[in-house]
C-alpha cells in the first residue's frame, strides 16, 4: 500500500486535520477525495458490513460511512 500512495500523499491543512480529530466527520466535499483501495488489495479483504467503505485519506486507511462519518483509521506513513 505504502508503494501505491506514498507517490501522491498530500496532507490535510491542520485546520481540517483538527476538525476531522474532533469531530470524526470528513470536511464536504473531501468525501469525493477518497481514494478506493486497489482493486486486488480490496479482493484480499474482508467483506465490510453494508454501509461501510474502505479509502485512503490524508495518509490514513480508513474505513467510513457514507456522508463522511469516519469510523476506524490506521496511518499508512
Amino acid at each position: 500500500m505504502r508503494e501505491h500512495y506514498q507517490p501522491r500523499y498530500k496532507n490535510l491543512p491542520p485546520g481540517l486535520q483538527k476538525k476531522l480529530a474532533r469531530t470524526g466527520q470528513l470536511p464536504p466535499g473531501w468525501e469525493k477525495k477518497m481514494e478506493a483501495f486497489p482493486a486486488d488489495l480490496e479482493r484480499r479483504l474482508s467483506r465490510l458490513p453494508t454501509g461501510l467503505h474502505r479509502g485512503v485519506i490524508d495518509g490514513h486507511a480508513v474505513i467510513y460511512r457514507a456522508g463522511g462519518m469516519l469510523v476506524d483509521a490506521t496511518a499508512l506513513f
